[in-house]
């Protein structure tokens, strides 16, 4: 069934809806925790329809108690029984009344729900739904640190705000939501993912450091990593899968030192290295950067290694190329600029990788 299209009302009756959140059905419970994680753009409805069921029941359960009905009852008749004249006060006119007071009641209850799920923060509504999401605000002019139950780390920057569960624990996957920008340094769990949805974008990770840029007055949408490697698609992308349970997403994955920027107006992906690499963290070997006489390929092999990203180029062509030069702290692409001044060649960086283009050197120097 295609349920883009429902309001809270819409998921509040549908069975499978019903069976999940008021019995627990294992079958539509696996089938709407897949479903909330694919339409993350439909939460905020899904939300209302489950407090709306939640509280109907409630309120149902306190309507039909056994022992209260009969108590009600009694006093009904007793009150009858007393009335000095005849009246049409009949049981029509008490079921009315109580018919009257439930639809008032669930009126009331409905626009309470809508009320709090416009509110911005969405603290009230998540307070009452079960995750029991908290959300914090950055308002001040520095960046504010918060950890997750998981161990996980976000550095939140000023003018954001991030929702997240209390605790993990039990959790299918690790979800949490972001307005602005954070970095995230995510604790290693590969049995329970963790997914950043940020407006238009949702990034998948199962421990990783990275960045999120996602400010709702920005026209494009910024995911950069430090370390190991994410998936970012668009939420647009499930709206237009058939099959909510075997999603085909649409995104782009992201290895150190790069980064995607998300186009909002078309929804289009763009990836690219970030401003300025970093060497990797994890470096078992240290690396030096002072060659003498060294071929291509060795220096090439050395600044993969240290930075994570792919050098294309011609072995064919370079074979004859050496390079002496005493590089040392300097950023990549200051390197790449030594180095290609130094042998006569040019670097592009085309999809994240850097892309070099030369002519060959007609006789090695000194190999």
């Amino acid at each position: 069934m295609d349920y883009s299209q429902f309001e809270a009302e819409d998921f509040a009756s549908d069975d499978s809806f019903i069976k999940w959140v008021l019995d627990g059905d294992p079958a539509a419970t696996r089938f709407w925790e897949e479903y909330r994680l694919q339409h993350p753009e439909l939460d905020y409805k899904i939300d209302e329809a489950r407090l709306l069921l939640l509280s109907l029941s409630a309120a149902e359960q306190t309507f039909h108690n056994p022992g209260a009905s009969e108590n009600t009852w009694d006093a009904i008749q007793e009150r009858i029984s007393k009335e000095p004249t005849p009246k049409k006060f009949s049981f029509l006119r008490i079921a009315a009344s109580v018919s009257l007071l439930v639809v008032l009641s669930a009126a009331a209850i409905l626009l309470g729900v809508r009320y709090l799920s416009q509110d911005q923060s969405f603290t009230e509504v998540t307070q009452l739904y079960e995750e029991d999401l908290i959300e914090k605000v950055n308002a001040s002019d520095r960046t504010m640190v918060i950890q997750l139950s998981d161990g996980t780390t976000v550095t939140l920057e000023p003018r954001s705000s991030l929702r997240y569960v209390r605790d993990f624990k039990d959790k299918r996957y690790r979800k949490v939501y972001l307005t602005g920008e954070a970095f995230f340094d995510v604790a290693k769990n590969l049995q329970q993912p963790f997914f950043v949805y940020a407006n238009e974008v949702v990034t998948k990770v199962l421990g990783t450091s990275f960045r999120v840029k996602a400010y709702d007055d920005e026209a494009n949408i910024v995911v950069s990593v430090s370390e190991g490697r994410v998936s970012v698609y668009s939420k647009e992308s499930h709206e237009k899968t058939q099959d909510v349970r075997k999603p085909k997403l649409n995104g782009v994955v992201l290895m150190p030192n790069q980064q995607v920027l998300y186009k909002r107006i078309d929804h289009s992906f763009n990836k690219s290295l970030v401003e300025r690499p970093a060497m990797l963290k994890d470096q078992r070997v240290s690396h030096s950067f002072n060659f003498s006489s060294a071929p291509m390929q060795k220096v090439f092999d050395v600044l993969e290694a240290a930075y994570g990203v792919e050098i294309i180029y011609s072995e064919e062509v370079m074979k004859n190329c050496y390079l002496t030069a005493p590089l040392g702290n300097e950023p990549l692409f200051k390197k790449l600029d030594i180095i290609c001044r130094t042998i006569g060649a040019n670097y592009e960086l085309i999809d994240a990788k850097v892309v070099i283009s030369s002519t060959g050197c007609d006789e090695p120097a000194n190999p």
